[in-house]
């Protein structure tokens, strides 16, 4: 999927001067990754738009595509370790949600 996602700032907008520390997890090593540059600071309220999304492509093998999945994948790790994985969905609800795709 594509979505263009609008940031619209209010007029509370603080700039400055910070420090970005990125954290790592057992599932998910973002610390590793060097900040090597901060170039703006920006605190505030902003107002945000998430505009109707079109599919760019279709996935033929899930198990392939869910490295790039946008889940959270520190509570995917966890829940195999603790052995509490969602349910599987309803056959009514795998139904509804074919239905969904086949409209796009």
């Amino acid at each position: 999927m594509r979505e263009v996602v609008l940031f619209r700032p209010r007029n509370d907008l603080i700039s400055g001067t910070g420090k970005l520390e990125v954290a790592s997890s057992p599932y998910d090593p973002l610390g590793d990754i060097p900040v090597l540059d901060l170039m703006d600071v920006v605190y505030g309220t902003w107002d945000n738009d998430m505009l109707p999304g079109r599919v760019v492509a279709r996935v033929n093998n899930p198990i392939n595509f869910t490295r790039h999945a946008m889940f959270k994948e520190d509570y995917v790790g966890w829940a195999l370790d603790q052995g509490q994985l969602p349910r599987p969905p309803s056959r009514r609800e795998r139904a509804r949600r074919w239905k969904a795709m086949q409209e796009y």
